[in-house]
């Protein structure tokens, strides 16, 4: 077996020499809602950051000449405190199979670019789901799904509501825990995902049969929604967009109770009724928001097939006009932008990461003007160096014949509930 001492101090300073410039990895496009909600470097947290927040205007106004002025009525101010959460992504390689690509540079680099891209693409994919639902199940899959199977494996159907497609893109072997309001089914072991059909919306996993055994029951009594969480998530994930706009009970998001101040710390949540998401449906939720005082342009994200819905409505209302070319024809667009009744541009995009009986609707921060009304905070974005470790960007796994990657991030959403706009009971087809 290849020497793991000297093939991990070489493999060390070739990767910083190779890798010196993904210490903050950027994110690929199917990343809108990252990508557009900034990671504030400036703003490190320590145990929490604290910032202020008000609730209400100043108020005590007299009106006329009257000598005796009302008692002032002074504005009420709290303040926030927003804890980051971490996520950590180990992965592993075999000694053997790193030390055989190390002849040169130039190969050992090709190696570890593949691995690299491969958990960036993972770790990307998990973080966009933090950030639209980061504090809500990945899906449910009781009322219109379907579960079958026998002893250690079920095959399980996401109702068509609940699913987005690129949460589960290349998740097969990836774990998951299952929960009946607040209870764990699986309390034995994870579950784990064997495969997955994005068309059909279809799991196949794995488990304890003892568990499985729980979920039957559980989903033949009908007794309430079955959640699904990745592995460990429940509870500890940052609160994503669509668990801060929709949240009207009373809980807290950076210490602030929902319940206390609805005109200020909620969303703007607008029931579909289990029709498509249209245009009017959409207005109606940039008037409930302007209502509550949101100012600032948005960004509209949809399902792939809610932004297949709009594109067609688009298309029966379009006018051939000078562009029109007889030889050829253009369609579609990347993004639909329109003035709504705040004031300042709404544009509507597509994205996997969605689910499809929702829309979200969150602060355009493109604009200078808005630029901090939502952002990204915390210790780190995403990054090969763990603070734990010496500066290395792989290190050796204890009485084994692996070496160890982790890529790390701690941070947290921080917007302020009311410029948020959450649409739910989307029926897309």
């Amino acid at each position: 077996m290849a020497d793991a001492a000297s093939t991990l101090t070489t493999a060390n300073g070739w990767a910083k020499e190779i890798f010196g410039d993904v210490q903050r990895l950027s994110l690929p496009k199917s990343a809108k809602a990252s990508k557009r909600i900034k990671f504030n470097a400036k703003k490190k947290l320590g145990k929490a950051l604290e910032y202020p927040v008000w609730l209400s205007s100043e108020g005590g106004f007299t009106e006329g000449p009257g000598s005796t002025l009302n008692e002032a009525r002074t504005a009420i101010s709290k303040e926030a405190s927003l804890e980051g959460n971490q996520t950590t992504l180990r992965g592993l390689i075999d000694i053997d199979a790193l030390a055989s690509q190390m002849n040169d540079k130039d190969s050992f680099g090709n190696y570890l670019t593949e691995h690299m891209l491969q958990s960036k693409r993972s770790f990307a994919r998990r973080l966009e789901t933090n950030v639209v639902y980061g504090g809500a199940p990945i899906a449910t899959f009781t009322g219109a799904g379907s579960l079958s199977g026998a002893s250690t494996t079920r095959t399980i159907v996401i109702p068509d509501a609940y699913w987005a497609p690129h949460i589960f893109l290349g998740a097969a072997t990836h774990q998951f825990d299952v929960y009946l309001s607040t209870a764990k089914v699986n309390a034995l072991a994870a579950v784990e995902i064997t495969s997955v059909n994005l068309n059909t919306r279809t799991l196949v996993v794995s488990g304890n049969s003892t568990d499985l055994g729980d979920l039957d029951t559980a989903w033949n009594s009908g007794a309430g929604v079955i959640d699904m969480y990745w592995r460990g998530a429940y509870s500890l994930t940052m609160k994503g967009l669509y668990t801060i706009g929709s949240t009207t009970s009373s809980t807290t998001y950076a210490g602030i109770n929902h319940a206390t101040y609805p005109d200020a710390w909620q969303g703007s949540q607008v029931a579909v009724g289990s029709v498509k998401f249209d245009w009017n449906k959409l207005n109606a939720g940039l008037d409930m928001a302007a209502g509550k005082g949101c100012e600032c342009g948005l960004i509209v994200q949809v399902s792939l097939k809610t932004w297949g819905n709009l594109l067609e409505d688009i298309s029966a209302l379009r006018v051939f006009d000078s562009s029109y070319k007889a030889k050829e024809g253009e369609f579609g667009v990347e993004s639909i932008k329109f003035h709504g009744v705040t004031g300042q541009p709404v544009i509507v995009e597509p994205s996997g990461f969605v689910k499809r009986g929702h829309v979200i609707g969150f602060p355009n921060t493109d604009d200078e003007d808005f630029a901090d009304l939502a952002e990204r905070v915390g210790a780190s974005d995403i990054t090969i160096m763990h603070p734990n470790g010496k500066g290395e960007m792989m290190v050796q796994v204890p009485n084994s014949n692996f070496f160890e990657t982790k890529f790390w991030t701690k941070q947290a959403v921080r917007v302020n509930p009311r410029d948020l706009i959450v649409w739910t009971g989307i029926v897309p087809e």
